[in-house]
């Protein structure tokens, strides 16, 4: 079954990707299942390539910030840190384009060392590859970790040079409650309330990958208004309302103001939104009515790809899926990426 969903992922996301402008990139077909590499990559579900540099825990936080939150929690401050990924053998003739990565975890868990192939595949591709942390719920309450996430943001733009990235061109990219962190960095450019003390840093970036990501915090509650009863997704509205954000009661207004799928203007970023038809956790639904949205009020382009077979960590670790995933955004990102340079 997982090579079946993993042919029905290669033809969904080629169909995709032959749908971008073709002159960026003369070779748009993806590798076949019996390409040599995908094999060698394949059998290793924690597949990590040793051609690349890792420069790990990066301090993003300034010494005022570090203290302030260790007031909140002493160990929280060790989530502060970042780190980045370079190919071994990359040229330094022209600075590289930039992924942000922020990982998933119900803004509880998760690490910034997970073995997403999507990371290691775009640093051998020869982007620079960020990999964040930020302060976990319940120690530390939303928004300290989109906050988190912009002060990451503000790392790259002013130190990424030195990895030999291109600060004009940063992606973000995110799963789960990662994805709703990257989305709302990406969709709340240098707003005031998520920068204090960095408020002057231009937080804005280039393009949005999500991938099974909270885009509406109120989905399931909508849900229930015309159904009896719900059965396996998770209650988000509940959790994030008391467990991350820390309030008392279900805050509607304050779930409305932090789901991305109401923060879309006509000047939002390209999107390229992957979602699992057998997500358990985050309906599909919410993915497909986001980019629906997205598609109705934004200028830029605008992808959605149904993963066939996919469950809410389908891209966790190597896996056919993964791997064709991890080829689909690098695609995609330089298409993007060319075109903006085109632009400029």
């Amino acid at each position: 079954m997982i090579f079946l969903d993993g042919y029905e992922v290669r033809s969904a996301i080629e169909s995709a990707i032959l749908a971008c402008d073709s002159s960026d990139d003369d070779d748009l077909e993806l590798p076949s299942f019996t390409s040599q590499k995908f094999w060698h990559r394949m059998v290793n579900p924690r597949f990590i390539p040793v051609n690349l540099f890792h420069y790990e825990n990066i301090n993003y936080a300034t010494i005022h910030e570090a203290a302030a939150a260790r007031k909140d929690d002493f160990e929280q401050v060790n989530y502060m840190a970042l780190d980045v990924y370079v190919r071994k053998d990359l040229s330094s003739d022209s600075p590289k384009p930039v992924l942000l990565f922020v990982h998933g975890g119900g803004w509880t868990g998760g690490d910034k060392g997970l073995p997403y192939p999507i990371i290691f595949h775009l640093a051998e591709a020869g982007w620079i590859v960020v990999s964040t942390n930020y302060r976990l719920a319940p120690s530390s309450i939303y928004p300290n970790q989109l906050i988190d996430v912009k002060r990451a943001i503000r790392w790259v733009k002013e130190n990424i040079h030195a990895f030999k990235g291109d600060p004009g061109f940063i992606a973000i990219a995110g799963d789960g409650a990662g994805g709703h962190l990257a989305a709302m960095a990406a969709l709340t450019p240098n707003t005031l309330e998520y920068q204090p003390h960095f408020e002057k840093v231009d937080t804005s970036v280039n393009a949005v990958i999500l991938i099974n990501a909270h885009t509406d915090l109120l989905h399931l509650m909508d849900i229930g208004k015309t159904k009896n009863k719900i059965t396996s997704y998770f209650d988000v509205s509940n959790h994030f309302s008391k467990v991350i954000s820390g309030h008392a009661e279900i805050n509607e207004e304050f779930l409305r103001k932090h789901s991305p799928v109401n923060l879309i203007t006509k000047e939002s970023v390209p999107f390229l939104v992957f979602h699992g038809d057998r997500d358990q956790y985050i309906p599909f639904e919410s993915s497909k009515k986001f980019v629906e949205k997205l598609q109705q009020i934004s200028k830029s382009e605008t992808r959605f790809i149904q993963i066939p077979g996919g469950h809410h960590v389908y891209h966790l670790f190597s896996s056919p899926r993964s791997h064709y995933q991890a080829i689909g955004v690098e695609r995609w990102l330089n298409h993007i990426y060319h075109q903006q340079l085109k632009e400029k």
